[in-house]
């Protein structure tokens, strides 16, 4: 309904039933005033400089009360329904300190944009539109994070009456932003590549720790957390079995915990043990260092292994040998490569998902594994073998 439609069938209700009215405030500003007629409270216009314009205000008013679209005017702004938001999802236990202090992150950069002190009734679509805009120069990870939370305040004003619409539930306009960056995709180890690692590991003096560690995570894909976090208990040598069942996470100051179940659902499940698993297991039980959480893998005081430490180790080991110069690695590739290897023995997917413990066949295909060049080049003669037979 236009607002004119609003302001001549309110007239006509004033008329008749005399509801609500208009004041001059001791500032000389006017305002508008009607009864809700639900609760029968008394709800109140913004001030403004008119007679006329307080009456308008007034008629539009009594409209919004008719239809449950009235909101009491709130100076809470964005950042502080975010903060809100965050600080109950950690009290509710919906996340871990670790996904906690990734928000807190998230937060920080927020709190740089040009919308976020101002209260959330006075954010337009305008202002929601340029500020998703400015949002493309950023990584694809960033404006995941950044567009939850921002659409999540969204609901939550809904929710506790600040606002009546959610623009994001109605505004095709208002979707996620693609970043204008080229996607950090984490490449694996070529072929080479990966016998040059297995074998500079053997060959050169490194800490048994750390060697039984990339070469369990090289050959089972498992992740750095939860490698950090293995128990002895969780080594099932008669079944031939590792179970995962938790990962090592961070708390609120950044300092690793053992955490008390895996990073989903989906990450607690079972790796099996192949033969050189078996070995690296082992020879990583001999190595068993007595420690109060029965950690299979701890360092020299007992405790956890720290992520830096082990990314550290494996740069270390890689450019002692001449693996990769120059080029970027990380602990999590050796995840990669264990998935890029297993694709290129036709192993299967499906249960590559469930080894690497993924929500999806999409994630274990696009966002985890390469192609290796050797895999693409041998892809594209089968297909040449096959368009010449029936196509060429």
């Amino acid at each position: 309904m236009k607002v004119d439609d609003i302001m001549a069938d309110n007239i006509r209700r004033k008329n008749k039933n005399g509801q609500g009215g208009i004041h001059r405030h001791t500032n000389g500003k006017w305002y508008g005033y009607a009864t809700d007629p639900y609760t029968k409270k008394r709800c109140f216009t913004k001030y403004y400089n008119t007679e006329k314009e307080a009456d308008k205000a007034r008629i539009i008013l009594i409209h919004e009360l008719d239809v449950h679209m009235h909101v009491e005017p709130s100076k809470i702004t964005l950042i502080q329904l975010i903060e809100e938001f965050v600080e109950d999802q950690l009290a509710n236990g919906d996340i871990g300190e670790n996904a906690y202090r990734t928000k807190q992150d998230t937060i920080k950069r927020i709190k740089k944009m040009s919308i976020a002190n101002m209260s959330i009734q006075k954010i337009t679509l305008r202002h929601l539109k340029d500020c998703l805009h400015s949002m493309v120069e950023k990584s694809q990870a960033v404006i995941d994070k950044d567009y939850q939370l921002i659409k999540k305040a969204f609901e939550c004003a809904v929710t506790e009456d600040y606002i009546s619409r959610n623009p994001f539930s109605s505004n095709l306009n208002l979707k996620k932003p693609k970043s204008k960056k080229e996607s950090g995709k984490i490449e694996a180890f070529e072929k080479e590549e990966h016998q040059q690692l297995i074998t500079a590991l053997e060959e050169n003096t490194i800490k048994p720790v750390y060697k039984y560690m990339i070469l369990l995570a090289i050959s089972t894909g498992m992740r750095s957390g939860e490698i950090r976090g293995l128990k002895r208990s969780d080594i099932d040598f008669e079944n031939g079995i590792i179970h995962v069942c938790r990962t090592v996470t961070r708390d609120k100051r950044g300092k690793s915990k053992l955490g008390v179940k895996a990073k989903t659902q989906k990450s607690i499940r079972d790796v099996p043990i192949t033969p050189d698993v078996e070995m690296i297991l082992l020879a990583s039980v001999e190595e068993y260092k007595p420690n109060t959480d029965d950690l299979l893998y701890c360092n020299d005081n007992f405790g956890l292994i720290a992520a830096n430490t082990l990314n550290e180790e494996l740069k270390k080991i890689c450019k002692k040998n001449d693996i990769r110069t120059g080029k970027k690695i990380t602990f999590h590739m050796l995840r990669h490569t264990f998935a890029t290897r297993w694709l290129e023995s036709k192993s299967g997917t499906e249960v590559l998902q469930r080894i690497l413990g993924h929500e999806s066949i999409t994630t274990t295909i696009d966002t985890y594994t390469d192609i290796s060049k050797e895999l693409l080049k041998e892809s594209a003669q089968q297909y040449y073998e096959y368009a010449k037979r029936n196509i060429l």
